[in-house]
C-alpha cells in the first residue's frame, strides 16, 4: 500500500522532486497554493501532510493552524520541511505541533523511513467497519456505500462512526 501524502510547497520543483524520489512508496499530491488547503484535504484524504515552512500566502505554521481545525482534516500526522535550519525555526515547527521536522538536506532514505514510521503509527488504530453495503474507515474518515465513495464532512463522519458502533453485531 502506498501512503498518500499531501504536500504544500510554493516551489513546484520541490514537489516534483519528492514525487519522483518516493514514487514507489508514497503517492504525493502537491499543492503550490497553501490557501487551497480545504479543497486539497477534501480531495486527497491523506495519510500524512508535509508543509514547507516558508510560503508566501500562508506559511507552514499558519497553514498548520488552519488545517487542524478544518472539517476535512482526519487527524493524520503533519510534518514540516524547510531549508531554514535555524534553531528558532525548528523549535517553532515543533512547538506548533508538527510530528516531525525535516531539513531539506536530509538523506532521502532517512526521510522515507521517518515518514513511513510515523504514518504507520497513525494507522495502527485503523478500524474498518462494514455494515451490509456500507464501509466506514474510522482512521482515514472515508465512507463508501456499495463501494462508491460518499463525501461527508469530518463531523458527519464522527457522528456516523458513533452510530455505527452502537449497532449490535449479529
Amino acid at each position: 500500500m502506498k501512503f498518500n501524502i499531501t504536500y504544500f510547497d510554493d516551489h513546484l520543483d520541490n514537489i516534483e522532486c519528492y514525487q519522483e524520489l518516493f514514487e514507489d512508496d508514497f503517492l504525493i499530491t502537491g499543492h503550490t497554493n497553501s490557501a487551497d488547503y480545504e479543497e486539497a484535504l477534501k480531495l486527497t484524504r491523506p495519510h500524512g501532510i508535509l508543509l514547507d515552512l516558508h510560503m508566501p500566502t500562508l506559511d507552514g505554521l499558519e497553514l498548520y493552524g488552519k488545517i487542524i481545525v478544518s472539517d476535512h482534516y482526519n487527524g493524520c500526522p503533519i510534518f514540516f520541511i524547510s531549508g531554514d535550519a535555524s534553531n528558532d525555526s525548528r523549535l517553532k515547527m515543533i512547538q506548533t505541533g508538527g510530528v516531525d521536522v525535516f531539513s531539506r538536506t536530509i538523506n532521502c532514505s532517512e526521510l522515507k523511513v521517518r515518514l513511513s514510521n510515523k504514518i504507520k503509527l497513525f494507522l495502527q488504530g485503523h478500524t474498518v467497519i462494514d455494515v451490509d453495503n456500507l464501509t466506514l474507515d474510522t482512521s482515514l474518515f472515508t465512507l463508501s456505500v456499495n463501494q462508491v465513495p460518499v463525501d461527508l464532512t469530518l463531523i458527519e463522519m464522527r457522528i456516523l462512526s458513533i452510530v455505527i458502533r452502537q449497532i449490535p453485531k449479529s
